[in-house]
C-alpha cells in the first residue's frame, strides 16, 4: 500500500504556518490568507476572500468549534479579506462577546 497525503486533508496546511506570524490568540488558530493557489486547492470560487484555518494552536479552537480547513469569509458581517482583516476584526471585539463567523 502507497502512502500518500489525502486531497482532503485539513491538517495539510499546518505546515505552512508559525505560530509568531499566523497566531489568532483569542481563537486559538493559525490562519493564512486566502491566496489564489489556497482558492484552488479548496474549491472556493476565483472571487472569494477570506483566511484558512490551518492549525489548533490551542483547546479554545476546538470549545468553538473551529476546526483545520475551515474557510472564514466574515466576522459578525463584516468581510473578511485575509489574515490581517480577521486577526484585527476579532481583537476590536469586546471580551466575552459573541461573534458568527460565516
Amino acid at each position: 500500500v502507497a502512502v500518500g497525503e489525502r486531497d482532503d486533508d485539513p491538517l495539510r496546511f499546518a505546515e505552512l504556518v508559525t505560530r509568531d506570524q499566523h497566531l489568532i490568540p483569542r481563537l486559538g488558530v493559525l490562519a493564512l490568507t486566502l491566496t489564489d493557489a489556497l482558492r484552488a486547492e479548496v474549491g472556493a470560487g476565483d472571487n472569494v476572500t477570506g483566511a484558512l484555518v490551518a492549525a489548533r494552536a490551542g483547546e479554545t479552537a476546538g470549545e468553538y468549534g473551529i476546526a483545520p480547513g475551515d474557510l472564514v469569509v466574515s466576522v459578525n458581517r463584516t468581510a473578511v479579506r485575509g489574515l490581517d482583516d480577521f486577526r484585527q476584526i476579532i481583537a476590536r471585539l469586546p471580551a466575552n462577546a459573541p461573534c458568527a463567523l460565516q
